[in-house]
C-alpha cells in the first residue's frame, strides 16, 4: 500500500506531530477512519495510513481522543504517557 510503512515510529516527536495534526481537525466528522485520514491528508500530505491509525488508536485508548464513524473527532484535555497505552508498547517492543 502506497504511503504506509512496514513499522510503526514509536518517537514522541512522531506521535507527538500526529497527536498536533489530530488537534488541527478536532470537530471533523468523517464517515470511516479512511475518510478522516483523508481529511487529514489535505493538512499534511507526507503522513501515512498506518502510522495515523496507530496513534489515533493510542490516543483513544490513552482517552485523549474520540473518533467513531460519522461523528466529530474529540480531543480530550489531559496527559498521558505513551508507554501507558498497551498498543504502543506492542509496536515500541518490537523496535
Amino acid at each position: 500500500m502506497e504511503g504506509c510503512p512496514t513499522s510503526i515510529d514509536t518517537s514522541r516527536e512522531t506521535f507527538g506531530k500526529y497527536y498536533r495534526l489530530l488537534s488541527s481537525m478536532s470537530g471533523t466528522a468523517a464517515r470511516d477512519i479512511f475518510a478522516l485520514f483523508d481529511v487529514a491528508k489535505q493538512f499534511d500530505n507526507d503522513i501515512n495510513l498506518l502510522q495515523f491509525v496507530v496513534c489515533l488508536y493510542v490516543f483513544a485508548e490513552l482517552k485523549l481522543a474520540e473518533f467513531t464513524d460519522n461523528a466529530p473527532l474529540k480531543l480530550l484535555q489531559g496527559k498521558a504517557e505513551l508507554t501507558d497505552s498497551k498498543l504502543y508498547g506492542k509496536f515500541a517492543n518490537k523496535n
